[in-house]
C-alpha cells in the first residue's frame, strides 16, 4: 500500500531474482533500498531475515522480522 509501495515490490522481486542468482550481497541492499522505500513493505524484510537466517545473523534476522509488527504489552 502507498505511493512508495510498487517502487518497494519492485526492489523485493530483483531481490528475489539476485537471491536465485546466489547474488546476495546484492540482494541485501534491494532489500534493504525497498524497507527504506515502504517500511511496512513485510515482504521484502522477510525475504532479508531469511538470508540473514542463512547466513546465521540469528539476531539481525529477528529484529528485521519482528520490527514490521506493532508493539504489543504484555500484561
Amino acid at each position: 500500500g502507498g505511493v512508495r509501495a510498487p517502487e518497494s515490490e519492485i526492489s523485493n522481486i530483483l531481490a528475489l531474482i539476485a537471491i536465485k542468482e546466489n547474488e546476495i550481497p546484492l540482494a541485501t541492499q534491494l532489500l534493504l533500498a525497498a524497507i527504506k522505500k515502504n517500511p511496512a513493505e513485510l515482504s521484502a524484510r522477510m525475504n532479508l531475515g531469511i538470508i540473514q537466517l542463512q547466513l546465521q545473523m540469528v539476531d539481525s534476522a529477528k529484529k528485521m522480522a519482528l520490527s514490521g509488527f506493532p508493539k504489543r504489552n504484555h500484561a
